[in-house]
């Protein structure tokens, strides 16, 4: 039910609820505490290789195919990267995960844990649908800064759809976030993200504010991409 979903959807906030996080991550753990309620006995999970083929396949009690599969995923998503980066093009990876921005949000979540802070993001995704949320952008309605976003969320406590602004924010006032997709320039600027016409004109227009070079990191499945800093 939606207040279920509210319920674990709030756990975003706590800082162990990342990707990659398995056992202390309160939101992954509480939907293991919900499947034990249900008394679910079996799981059957696929593995998926970059290229989008089954990796493997696991069938089984629902917390030993996490466990299983999670070295598997690992293996194939983790990256190993040296150092930061100024700027971060992202793409969510093409249809269906760029299908509008509820959904490719998660491609910057993933580029954010590759950018420096203060650098800039690149996120582009086709978005033919939209931002996907009637609700997110009725709540950043009379916002004017990320700042007031995460202050009214904070205020009002958390709402599934609405919590696009939090999740979207807090990589804001981080980063400068760029946006290149089919969205109509005036929802994006309503959402206070910045558009531009192509991935090469927002990289231009960085660069050109730039006094010195800058390192470049380029992510084609920025959603099945976990970078690990070494």
């Amino acid at each position: 039910g939606r207040d279920m979903i509210n319920q674990n959807h709030a756990m975003l906030v706590d800082p162990f609820a990342m990707i990659g996080v398995y056992e202390k991550n309160p939101l992954r753990q509480d939907i293991e505490e919900i499947g034990d309620q249900f008394k679910i006995h079996f799981a059957l999970n696929a593995v998926m290789s970059g290229e989008r083929t089954i990796a493997a396949i696991l069938f089984g009690d629902p917390k030993l195919v996490m466990k299983a599969g999670i070295p598997i995923a690992q293996k194939i998503c983790q990256t190993p990267v040296h150092g930061k980066y100024d700027l971060v093009i992202a793409s969510a990876g093409g249809h269906p995960k760029d299908i509008n921005l509820y959904q490719a949000q998660k491609a910057m979540t993933h580029a954010a844990l590759l950018a420096r802070e203060g650098g800039c993001i690149i996120l582009v995704a086709a978005c033919p649908e939209g931002s996907g949320s009637a609700s997110y952008e009725t709540y950043m309605g009379g916002i004017h800064s990320h700042q007031e976003a995460l202050a009214k969320f904070q205020k009002d406590g958390f709402r599934v759809g609405p919590h696009k602004s939090f999740q979207i924010a807090r990589i804001a006032t981080h980063f400068q976030l760029v946006i290149v997709s089919d969205i109509p320039k005036s929802i994006l600027q309503k959402l206070l993200l910045e558009p531009a016409g192509s991935a090469q004109q927002a990289v231009d227009q960085i660069i050109q504010n730039k006094s010195m070079k800058i390192r470049i990191a380029v992510l084609p499945h920025a959603t099945s991409t976990i970078p690990i800093i070494v």
